[in-house]
């Protein structure tokens, strides 16, 4: 359930990537990015935001927008935009909450089903004597 903020703010970041102002489209052009890659940098968040939807692909999802957090955060500060760095400190630190928080689970689910191994485990000892 937690994934999806990160979903949602990565949702709303490819989104803007991919039909941003003409404005948006010239900064990556001067953070010395090929004149096209709000459209791959929009397409990379959008499947980061699609991934952490699905049980089979969830961590996958959230290491991918952990790598689109760190690489706004390293371009802002390479190029002293710190006034566009929030939005990046945001994108970082929800995902860092939705990893934690997955992994949370399935650590869970793994104690979970080890403790039923040893139940059943026990239980059959039990029947054998």
């Amino acid at each position: 359930m937690a994934d999806l903020y990160s979903s949602c703010v990565l949702r709303h970041h490819g989104v803007a990537n991919l039909i941003g102002p003409e404005s948006m489209r010239k900064k990556f052009v001067a953070w010395d990015f090929p004149s096209s890659f709000n459209l791959a940098n929009g397409a990379i968040q959008l499947t980061a935001a699609v991934l952490p939807l699905m049980d089979g692909t969830r961590v996958l999802g959230l290491h991918l927008g952990l790598l689109v957090a760190i690489g706004v955060i390293v371009t802002m500060v390479r190029n002293r935009e710190f006034g566009h760095l929030p939005p990046g400190v945001i994108l970082l630190g929800v995902v860092l909450v939705d990893l934690w928080g997955s992994l949370i689970n399935s650590w869970r689910r793994v104690t979970a089903m080890a403790d039923t191994k040893k139940i059943d485990n026990a239980v059959m000892a039990g029947r054998a004597m």
